[in-house]
């Protein structure tokens, strides 16, 4: 079975989903910070299993790849924080795996200087997007979050209560597991009641930490 992802995220989501939680049937995800179909996806190989959900990214015309190979998902051209505003978006034209909203990112992995433009967009809370786009009856099972140091806001832009899924992936820096408790990704996952069960090592500056719902 081929992988999509970095470093074999979506093996390991099969195996929870399939394994652990005993899932017979093709769930739902919301992918915020989908970068692309195909390349570095951890959702890619759910989508061939017969899943659908969301992608969202705020790369100019990333939708464009989406439309063409996952035309079965809902792929939104969007910024998410925690709060509508405007926001200084950087463009690293030669990795755009490394475009982010946080400057201070840029400068931790060594990719500011690689950045070609800027440029003004507006950001929306997660749960408005969801609001926007989801029936009242739909079930969300995983959302990832790998959005270049934003993940914090994207997970407090959420509405826990009203969208809360079996599984949360999201990206770190925190290179190992005697860190995880000093990112506050996983300090705020762990105070809404998720457990780590797992995590991914791609290099230094990336790395996912896999959430089960405790509630």
């Amino acid at each position: 079975m081929n992988s999509y992802a970095a470093a074999g995220e979506d093996i390991i989501l099969r195996n929870i989903f399939y394994n652990r939680l005993n899932y017979e049937k093709p769930g739902f995800f919301v992918d915020v910070g989908a970068y692309h179909p195909t390349e570095l996806s951890s959702t890619m190989l759910l989508y061939e299993m017969g899943w659908r959900g969301i992608n969202i990214d705020a790369r100019p015309g990333f939708e464009t790849a989406f439309q063409e190979i996952r035309s079965g998902d809902i792929n939104i051209n969007q910024a998410v924080a925690l709060r509508k505003q405007s926001m200084t978006y950087h463009i690293v034209e030669e990795l755009p795996q490394a475009n982010s909203l946080s400057k201070k990112h840029l400068e931790q992995t060594g990719q500011l200087e690689k950045v070609t433009k800027t440029i003004i967009i507006e950001t929306q809370p997660l749960k408005q997007l969801l609001d926007e786009n989801l029936t009242a009856d739909q079930k969300i099972d995983l959302i990832n979050v790998a959005v270049g140091g934003m993940e914090e806001e994207v997970l407090k832009s959420n509405d826990w209560k009203k969208y809360r899924p079996r599984v949360v992936v999201v990206k770190v820096k925190e290179e190992t597991l005697s860190r995880l408790q000093d990112s506050r990704s996983v300090q705020f996952l762990e105070n809404n009641f998720y457990k780590a069960i797992a995590k991914t090592y791609v290099n230094k500056q990336q790395g996912s930490v896999f959430f089960i719902d405790q509630l």
